[in-house]
């Protein structure tokens, strides 16, 4: 089967974010378990060039670029867009009528939660610090409205913004992937119809190489871990961070440590405010060259959405129970509470910290639902999510080829 992945920019496994990294994962796993001959369209280069030998970069106009020679040339049967960045979006429909043409099936993979753009979080304290340091202080009003006055805002943004914009990228497919069926609902919404009849839902698969060995389990310290890019609007560390204050003034767990780990613009913001809160437990460590997951036995995720958590998944393919909030749908594809990890109700502080202490002061739960959680992350074993889509794949031509 030949397949031509379109993507933002010229995919490096070097490159962060999860997309590029499932993106990339996915072409050498096709490529080398089925034979597949996957290519590349990019639209943007990257100082790390794609693997991938046989690509194309895309300009606009696309018909001046080459694009219907690739794809006849290379005789593509299946193109996979897997576009993230808005301003390549409008390529789209001219990428599909171009398909259609040849009678190429096209898969459209959405990365994100349906819906994500009115979901970023922001508070007072934030937009005061962004005043107090004259930096991205528009962004930070509009996001501390959007939080206060969502209610309002979001059904306008959704209908006038939004849709035309979903509607674009749905009704210029075969295919339309989410990352979780839980999904579904929030595409709805965004697209303004039910009963969509081309919607499916494949998970992202693993991204650790291995998952801890039981001896390993036992040596876990009493750490608590949050891995995550620095980012406030969607990530909300602050939230964590408050939530540790909770635990610092509990009783019996004094020996407990939090880390917070990971880049980003707003890792001065949670310095800033670890000292405000006079947290003493708690280390914003930045980028950390070791794997943190290690020696971590319990995960901490407080982001106000996700596309779908690969931390979440890396925390139980390292035995650290993962403890987050229900605030996106693909969360209970990983997390079976009280089972693999424990899903708190969203913007719940208390429970939250609740969740925390029960597992700090209960070895014997914390080890048996770390040794549930490495077992149940072979659900999304590379074999078994590459298997699912050269399934679509097929079934894809298969109709092509009824008809």
């Amino acid at each position: 089967m030949n397949i031509l992945i379109v993507f933002d920019t010229d995919i490096s496994p070097s490159a962060a974010g999860g997309a590029t990294r499932m993106t990339h994962t996915l072409a050498e796993t096709l490529s080398a378990q089925y034979g597949s001959q996957v290519s590349l369209a990019f639209f943007k280069t990257h100082k790390v060039p794609s693997p991938i030998q046989n690509k194309i970069h895309v300009t606009s106009p696309i018909e001046k670029s080459g694009f219907e020679t690739f794809l006849l040339e290379n005789k593509i049967d299946v193109i996979l867009v897997s576009l993230v960045i808005k301003k390549y979006l409008h390529f789209i429909p001219e990428i599909y009528k171009i398909a259609r043409k040849h009678n190429i099936k096209m898969v459209q993979w959405f990365h994100m939660m349906p819906g994500f753009e009115i979901m970023s979080y922001g508070s007072i304290s934030r937009f005061l610090y962004a005043v107090k340091k004259r930096k991205q202080v528009i962004w930070n009003l509009k996001y501390m409205l959007m939080t206060g006055l969502g209610f309002m805002v979001r059904p306008v943004v959704t209908h006038f913004i939004l849709r035309p914009k979903y509607r674009l990228q749905y009704d210029n497919c075969d295919a339309y992937v989410l990352l979780s069926e839980n999904f579904i609902p929030d595409l709805e919404k965004m697209l303004g119809s039910k009963h969509l009849d081309k919607v499916y839902a494949i998970n992202n698969s693993l991204t650790l190489q291995n998952t801890i060995s039981e001896e390993a389990l036992q040596q876990k310290q009493k750490q608590v871990l949050l891995l995550a890019r620095q980012d406030e609007p969607m990530k909300r560390i602050s939230l964590a961070l408050r939530i540790w204050k909770k635990i610092e003034e509990r009783n019996g767990v004094a020996d407990w440590n939090f880390i917070v780990a990971g880049r980003g613009d707003d890792l001065d913001y949670y310095q800033y405010l670890a000292k405000k809160l006079q947290l003493k437990r708690c280390t914003i460590a930045g980028f950390l060259s070791e794997q943190p997951y290690k020696k971590s036995s319990i995960f901490m995720m407080t982001s106000a959405w996700e596309g779908w958590g690969l931390t979440l998944t890396e925390a139980q393919q390292m035995g650290v129970v993962p403890v987050a909030f229900n605030s996106y749908g693909a969360v209970y594809d990983i997390i079976q509470n009280g089972e693999n990890g424990i899903i708190v109700p969203n913007n719940d502080l208390n429970a939250f910290a609740d969740a925390l202490v029960s597992l700090m002061m209960n070895d014997e739960v914390r080890l048996q639902m770390a040794l549930r959680a490495v077992t149940s992350s072979n659900r999304f074993s590379l074999d078994k999510i590459a298997c699912k889509w050269m399934d679509l794949f097929e079934h894809l031509l298969a109709d092509t080829e009824q008809n």
